[in-house]
């Protein structure tokens, strides 16, 4: 979906997680939402702003010829003075908190929790709100690598890849197809199709 679509969604899950602590959920279900939420939506990283064209131009340039680039971004400093990453959920969330004129980079969720597991520190997302949220690198590691912190359990259901093939009539079909269109031309049905299937393994 649109940044915007993804933006409302996070805002969503982060704001039923948030209602859910202050309730002492214990069962974290809305965390667990709020984690498969971002993982599905577009994150914000931020760029210094005398780089931000350099570094769209090399991310597209990374798209277009399937090189790595390395790209610099910002980091902050949580309340003890320790470096953390940051990402946003949305541009007003990037405004709130970013120096004047600062890039950005829109990247899948997974690319950019990845890069910033990576770093091997916490990351916050949207650090001046709406929702503010902390990610500790054990977090991270476990949402780079497609799970749910502390659920043991992936991001989302393996997913079964299938394909349909179409293949010319051949003579093995026609006795079928002859019993087949003889049973429907007594019906409504004015064009009928055979499909052939096979099982996975």
């Amino acid at each position: 979906g649109s940044l915007e679509e993804s933006a409302a969604a996070i805002y969503d899950a982060a704001l039923a997680a948030r209602d859910a602590e202050s309730r002492g959920d214990p069962d974290r279900r809305a965390l667990h939402a709020f984690y498969r939420t971002v993982m599905n939506g577009t994150l914000l990283l931020p760029v210094p702003p005398e780089h931000g064209e350099e570094a769209k131009a090399a991310l597209a340039s990374a798209v277009t010829d399937d090189e790595e680039v390395e790209v610099a971004v910002m980091l902050a400093r949580d309340g003890e003075g320790q470096p953390v990453g940051v990402a946003f959920g949305s541009l007003a969330a990037l405004s709130a908190w970013a120096p004047r004129h600062t890039g950005n980079l829109p990247l899948p969720a997974p690319i950019a929790i990845a890069n910033l597991a990576a770093a091997g520190m916490p990351a916050i997302l949207d650090p001046a709100g709406p929702i503010p949220y902390r990610f500790e690198p054990d977090e991270l590691v476990d949402l780079a690598a497609g799970r749910v912190p502390g659920l043991d359990e992936p991001i989302a259901p393996p997913t079964t890849r299938r394909s349909i093939r179409v293949r010319l009539p051949g003579h093995d079909t026609s006795g079928l197809e002859a019993t087949l269109a003889a049973a429907l031309a007594r019906t409504e049905v004015e064009r009928a199709y055979l499909a052939q299937t096979e099982a996975a393994d």
